[in-house]
């Protein structure tokens, strides 16, 4: 989807999903920008989005471990680990634009 309306039209159908876009729009709105242009809230909301759909996979990623012993603990191994490289990579470019004061953005596993 190009747009954040196309997005908040599909994720209406889940329940899960709907409340991303009431938090998303009140951060993006108090300037919470991530690191885009502070003229282009829809950048910013997108970011915001993203955070939050990856903090939401990294929780379901993190639940089945808790249940028996099934062939997604593997999936979910490899995408905690993929996360992980994805958190690593985000420190590893903070340190390297001398922006240390975003270094806690990324997403944390445990």
């Amino acid at each position: 989807a190009d747009e954040i309306d196309q997005v908040r039209a599909v994720c209406d159908y889940v329940s899960d999903y709907r409340h991303f876009f009431d938090a998303a729009v009140a951060s993006g709105a108090r300037g919470g920008t991530n690191g885009h242009a502070p003229d282009d809230p829809t950048s910013a909301i997108a970011a915001t989005l993203e955070d939050r759909f990856f903090a939401t996979e990294v929780h379901l990623n993190k639940q089945s471990f808790l249940q028996q012993f099934q062939y997604s603990i593997f999936f979910s191994y490899f995408k905690l680990k993929e996360q992980e490289i994805r958190s690593l990579t985000w420190i590893a470019e903070c340190i390297a634009q001398d922006a240390r004061d975003r270094i806690q953005d990324f997403i944390t596993i445990f």
